[in-house]
């Protein structure tokens, strides 16, 4: 290979840089072609923002000078209660000025509804979750419910009826569904209710249920009423579950039923189906037109959300009830959905939709494709109700069908959960998705339902089989004492009660596995066990600290995976980005360089650059590429890449090669995988005995960071640094620290201590000593346009 070939590739590489460049929008290389128009429902998490930011302005200029909103009809109240709370959720935040006039309005009024004490009880327990302020005043309302509860041996025994100011009527499950609602938000904020009234509830909705699925407007009239009583059905079906635990199915004496999912999952996929089959949104069958579409919407989302659905049927109820409203909103930031959804009333369930339903998914519950081999698949959400507590965050999770998703559906979930106790064997394309998954920033979080009475091993068996085949040369194996999981969030010091496995799998431990049960404690960790357990204390006095340290081990694992950085719904994570051919279909191709100190650890970390490239129009090679230190490979590319975590040598002739290549125009840009020493010192070591000096710290003034035809104008980046075995990192900002070598004048090496290819592989964050995420793509991508504009 001589000096004129590698000439020629690198001015065919940078002719077409310069064609593409044109298609760089004034966001730069990472954004979106304004030009191009948003295919069908595509939309972005921005638009959503930018959607809710409209309503809350249309809300808050819509308020009357007394705090409140116009009533409708005769719901003295209600409209302001319910802009109320969607104020609450759509900003996040109780102390605006709006939200508290509201509040200070909904606090004011003296008619009682079933309507509007409800959704007082909800707003006031948005805005004090804790029951620091307004706990004696809700527990108060929660009294005036259950004393209006439909009482006796009637069907609809249970429910609720408008009950204006304490009046009877016929319970129906509009009002049942609020009511359900608030005294659900009440004893979450700590509100006494007895299990009379839940069991009265329960007893309502059982007799609303009618064979296809759906549900009844009024108990016992075995006839369907509409779409958005089925999803207030499953919700509510959901809700009287958590708050009525029955310890006779969950418990055998002191030992929790963990060899058989006791989760009755039967008539919630049933009404899921019904819903799926009739998944029409913006028209309500039965004549009644689009009145009722924001009604509609408002369930759907709790249907979806509580249930942990991502689908019902082929509907993604989100992005497709997203796009809807993006569509309908108008000008001045409101919805508007006819008499009784006016405005102000359609808006807020709009934003009531759009800002729940946005929550970022923190775990997804990987299911096989019988039901009996999905064990206790309401722990998750019992899980994710605990996480939520633990970082005073709003989440979400989901079930995903593992038969049918793809590696781009995983990443919909930081958090994969497998759960089980009998042998399984997943597809080929279930094996590629998994794998593919993991590679790009997943994380799989396992455990086997083995324990507590449970002696079968056929999960544990296969599940190992299948780690061993998708990652051959990474074992599971125990998590050391000094791993960070055991100090993530909570300090765990038992380790032998839960043991944790891990696989290392590109640049993290992408995969922890329990051989113990998980899933079956945390199906029992909910606020009304815990308070039956107490109160029959000292008999579950061992087991409630068993349930409740299997809750801080889901807590750990997921906090260790995450970084509590998660995604908002909105932008779909994908795995190729477009990319458009030029100059004659040549394309810019960016090998790894072969060596003895793991040089394919991280296989995506520099692959997720060049698709960053990509997105804005230039034709790169995504296909791997590796070449060894031989000239006659080395000179095809004007560009190697190279990266690793321990210790190498080259030899006399690869040596020869590289400084060769170097002299030539080649350049190489290298870094060590989470920042490894070992890595470094080798690397300092061959440059050395290569180039005849040491490599030199590139200045905080070089052109590479301050050209702003590199891109990114780079002053001042972001370092993450572990603090001693504590499991958390503390960031330290300066100037890049990165080193280099010149020949004639410009870098022909540049090199990074720190981190770069963790951050740049992971979808979450990196839990590797280095650069965050941002940082390490502007220094790679100001690398990359470095040595593709500097001759």
């Amino acid at each position: 290979m001589n000096q004129f070939k590698l000439s020629a590739l690198f001015a065919a590489s940078l002719f077409a840089l310069v064609v593409a460049s044109s298609d760089v929008d004034a966001q730069g290389m990472f954004g979106r072609d304004r030009r191009a128009a948003p295919q069908g429902r595509e939309f972005s998490a921005a638009e959503v923002r930018d959607a809710i930011k409209r309503g809350i302005d249309s809300l808050e200029s819509s308020q009357n000078a007394s705090g409140g909103w116009v009533d409708v009809q005769s719901y003295s109240g209600g409209t302001t209660a319910l802009c109320t709370l969607a104020l609450i959720n759509a900003s996040d935040r109780a102390d605006t000025r709006a939200i508290q006039r509201g509040i200070e309005s909904i606090r004011s009024e003296r008619q009682k509804t079933t309507y509007f004490i409800s959704l007082k009880i909800m707003c006031l327990a948005a805005a004090d979750p804790e029951g620091n302020k307004y706990l004696q005043e809700v527990q108060e309302d929660v009294n005036w419910l259950i004393k209006i509860q439909e009482k006796g041996n009637s069907k609809g025994h249970g429910g609720w009826a408008y009950g204006r100011n304490g009046g009877s009527g016929s319970p129906d499950s509009s009002n049942s569904q609020f009511a359900l609602l608030a005294l659900h938000e009440a004893s979450r904020m700590g509100a006494v209710i007895e299990d009379k009234v839940w069991e009265g509830t329960k007893n309502y909705w059982e007799n609303c249920r009618v064979k296809d699925g759906g549900y009844s407007y009024h108990a016992g009239r075995g006839k369907r009423d509409s779409r958005s009583m089925a999803a207030a059905g499953l919700a509510s079906s959901i809700i009287v579950e958590e708050n009525l635990p029955d310890l006779n199915a969950l418990f055998d004496g002191v030992r929790i039923r963990c060899c058989s999912d006791i989760a009755s999952v039967g008539h919630e996929q049933q009404t899921a189906d019904h819903l799926g089959n009739n998944f029409e949104l913006g028209r309500l069958k039965g004549g009644r037109g689009v009145q009722w579409r924001f009604y509609f919407l408002y369930a759907l989302e709790r249907a979806g959300r509580l249930s942990g659905r991502r689908f019902f049927g082929a509907h993604d109820w989100y992005r497709e009830g997203t796009a809807r409203l993006l569509d309908w909103q108008m000008d001045g930031g409101t919805w508007n959905g006819g008499a009784i959804e006016n405005k102000d009333v359609a808006t807020a369930m709009a934003l009531l939709f759009l800002s729940k339903g946005k929550r970022p998914i923190a775990i997804g519950k990987y299911l096989f494709e019988t039901d009996e081999d999905n064990m206790h698949q309401k722990g998750v959400h019992y899980l994710t109700r605990n996480l939520e507590k633990a970082w005073d965050q709003k989440l979400n999770w989901q079930e995903v069908r593992g038969a049918a998703a793809t590696a781009d559906d995983l990443l919909e979930s930081p958090v994969l959960f497998m759960s089980g106790n009998s042998g399984f064997v997943l597809t080929d394309f279930q094996k590629d998705s998994l794998k593919t998954y993991l590679e790009n920033g997943g994380f799989l979080f396992a455990d086997a339902c083995q324990g507590e009475g449970c002696d079968r091993a056929e999960f544990d068996r296969s599940f190992r089989d299948l780690m061993a085949e998708l990652f051959p040369e990474s074992p599971l194996e125990p998590l050391p004492a000094n791993h960070p999981v055991w100090t993530s969030h909570y300090r765990l010091d038992r380790p032998d009660e839960r043991p944790l496995l891990g696989l290392q799998a590109c640049c993290k431990t992408s995969v922890i596995y329990c051989p113990r049960n998980l899933a079956c404690l945390w199906n029992v960790d909910r606020p009304g066990i815990e308070r039956k357990m107490k109160n029959s204390a000292p008999k579950f006095d061992k087991l409630l600290d068993q349930i409740q340290y299997a809750t801080k081990v889901g807590v750990n694992v997921t906090t260790y995976a995450t970084g509590r950085e998660l995604k908002e719904k909105g932008d779909r994570p994908k795995l190729e980005g477009k990319a458009k051919s030029v100059l004659m279909h040549r394309s810019l191709e960016l090998p790894k360089l072969i060596h003895d100190g793991g040089y394919d650890e991280a296989p995506n970390a520099w692959r997720n650059i060049q698709k960053r490239y990509a997105e804005s129009g230039n034709s790169v090679n995504l296909e791997k590429k590796f070449v060894a230190a031989d000239l006659d490979q080395l000179g095809d590319y004007p560009f190697v890449f190279m990266h690793g975590r321990n210790s190498f040598s080259f030899t006399e002739d690869e040596r020869f090669a590289i400084k060769t290549y170097l002299e030539m125009g080649g350049f190489i840009f290298a870094d060590s995988i989470c920042s490894s020493e070992d890595f470094t010192a080798s690397f300092r070591e061959e440059m050395a005995e290569i180039l005849g000096e040491q490599l030199k710290p590139i200045s905080p003034q070089h052109a590479i960071w301050n050209n702003r035809k590199f891109l990114f104008k780079i002053d001042s980046v972001t370092l993450r640094k572990k603090r001693g075995d504590t499991g958390k990192f503390e960031e330290i900002k300066g100037p890049p620290d990165l080193e280099g070598h010149e020949i004639n004048g410009r870098l022909a090496v540049v090199f990074s201590q720190h981190d770069l290819s963790c951050a740049m592989e992971s979808s979450t964050v990196s839990q590797c000593d280095g650069y965050k995420r941002e940082d390490a793509e502007k220094i790679g991508v100001n690398v990359l346009l470095y040595r593709l504009l500097v001759e």
